[in-house]
């Protein structure tokens, strides 16, 4: 990314917390926009296969974990 002049941003030094952001870059068009938080077009364009792999399987857990909490709540108010 360095070679098309964009820097890493400066919130993305910590532990992780940009990984939902990223993910969806690599993904959904919507998220490719540039933003004050960092510019999404360039995350797809220099995604490696690894990267979109884990990006994957970022968003699958996330959404399976997010299902199941509702599915929980849920059945726990007509079970009981």
């Amino acid at each position: 990314m360095q070679e098309n002049g964009v820097s890493s941003p400066s919130w993305d030094r910590g532990i992780g917390a940009s990984a939902p952001f990223y993910a969806l870059a690599i993904f959904v068009k919507r998220a490719r926009k540039s933003t004050p938080l960092f510019d999404g077009r360039f995350v797809a364009k220099h995604a490696r296969p690894i990267d979109k792999f884990l990006a994957f399987l970022h968003l699958v857990s996330t959404s399976g974990f997010i299902i199941s909490i509702f599915l929980m709540v849920v059945l726990e108010y007509f079970l009981l």
